[in-house]
């Protein structure tokens, strides 16, 4: 039975929910792993305050390598503003004018109707278009600074004596880095960064989707206005 979509028209609204299923997973297994590393870092950096306060120096010489402290707070920040983007971009209507269900359509909030059946009218709305190839831009900035930041906060720099001769201490920082990068049987895409660039990804494989669609709806608009100017009328 026809569902009176053209071709593309159901291309469109099959890519539309293979993206919003596969959004869906990542977001899930990007919350789950945000709240899980918050967790382990609260845990370890407790853990890591302890062992240096009993193993400093008579003189306060550090003996541990270096690691920026982690903030929770700027974590949950980051990934509110996030998830506020996509959030953001999905509640947009590329499609204005009609908004095509099944083999109908019905009224947008500017109450244009699309028509019914083979009738149906699907008006592509350029600018909304753009907008959310910006979101996605912005999207996948957001994920690679994120990735920045956990690189920053979770991998230990300059090594001293303490990771050196300190079995406790040194185990403590390959599992920071385990955590963030990679390594000790952690898979990269299991890490707080890999996890943080397959969103980026991700976000850029939407963006370049996205511009693949555009670009055809233009190619289209252009060569309808070129036939529409070749009639003659008497």
């Amino acid at each position: 039975m026809s569902d009176g979509l053209t071709p593309g028209q159901r291309w469109i609204q099959e890519q539309q929910a293979a993206h919003e299923v596969r959004h869906q997973e990542h977001m899930a297994r990007h919350e789950a792993a945000v709240a899980q590393n918050q967790a382990f870092v609260a845990q370890q950096m407790g853990a890591s305050t302890g062992a240096s306060s009993a193993q400093a120096t008579a003189v306060g010489t550090p003996i541990f390598g270096e690691r920026s402290t982690p903030n929770p707070a700027k974590w949950q920040q980051s990934t509110d503003e996030v998830v506020g983007i996509v959030r953001a971009t999905r509640g947009s209507t590329v499609f204005a004018n009609a908004e095509v269900q099944g083999n109908q359509t019905k009224p947008s909030p500017n109450g244009e109707y699309g028509g019914e059946g083979d009738d149906a009218v699907l008006r592509f709305d350029e600018d909304e278009m753009r907008g959310w190839i910006a979101g996605c831009q912005k999207l996948a900035d957001d994920m690679e600074d994120l990735a920045a930041q956990a690189r920053r906060e979770l991998v230990m720099t300059n090594p001293k004596i303490g990771e050196d001769h300190i079995p406790s201490a040194r185990e403590l920082a390959d599992k920071f880095v385990a955590k963030a990068e990679g390594g000790g049987g952690i898979e990269y895409t299991n890490t707080a960064v890999g996890l943080l660039e397959a969103h980026r990804d991700h976000a850029l494989g939407m963006k370049a989707m996205l511009e693949q669609t555009l670009a055809a709806y233009v190619s289209q608009e252009e060569q309808n206005q070129a036939a529409i100017e070749t009639i003659e009328v008497d």
